[in-house]
């Protein structure tokens, strides 16, 4: 495993960018932060940064943001176009696990990605509203294969000996995290830190509730 973020992975110093994301609940999502929890532990020696509790995510897309943040009239514009869409699209679950040593990072495969899925079908609502907002032309690709990052690298290690470790400690390695809303959040990348940092989240729209 490789030091996060690698140089060509950096951000400019300072740039905040923009995500539609889903955030995890630890009243709701409780055998998750179980999971999560045992991770850290399990990774607790490694040379790794955990993720967090207030910094867990799943994201869905960038948003093509104005370098000033969004104004109330955007907000206003993002808020109507999503909940528009889904509003027809009830809460569901997905999967989250077995966990995964990558490159710089360790995370949570989900399920539910594949075309026609839930989590396909979400993503293909939330970018038909930011492309009636900002236009098809400045939106940027979904984050697939969805994952929850849980580490990040902040040193060299062996990727296959975390892995290892990781499906013997495990054990289930499996656990829901319940789909009910997305947030549009304010992301900032922490490079000495190893780590990205959610700065705030500026809306939030639930699936299946009825448009104002």
């Amino acid at each position: 495993m490789e030091p996060f973020p690698t140089p060509e992975a950096a951000w400019p110093a300072g740039q905040p960018r923009w995500r539609i994301c889903v955030l995890p609940t630890p009243s709701r999502d409780t055998a998750l932060y179980t999971l999560i929890d045992q991770a850290r532990k399990t990774l607790a020696e490694d040379p790794l940064t955990a993720v967090a509790d207030a910094d867990l995510h799943v994201t869905l897309c960038p948003v093509p943001m104005p370098e000033r943040g969004p104004d109330q009239h955007l907000l206003y514009a993002l808020s109507t176009e999503l909940a528009a869409r889904l509003a027809a699209l009830s809460p569901f679950a997905l999967t989250a696990g077995p966990a995964s040593a990558e490159t710089g990072s360790v995370l949570l495969d989900l399920d539910g990605d594949r075309l026609g899925e839930s989590w396909d079908e979400l993503c293909t609502r939330v970018l038909d509203a930011l492309a009636r907002v900002f236009g098809e032309d400045a939106l940027g690709p979904t984050a697939t294969p969805a994952h929850l990052p849980l580490a990040y690298g902040a040193g060299h290690c062996d990727s296959g000996a975390l892995q290892r470790k990781l499906r013997t400690a495990l054990r289930p390695g499996r656990a829901p995290l319940i789909i009910d809303a997305v947030h549009l959040v304010e992301v900032r990348q922490d490079p000495p830190g190893h780590r990205y940092v959610l700065v705030r989240s500026e809306l939030r729209v639930p699936l299946g509730a009825r448009p104002a």
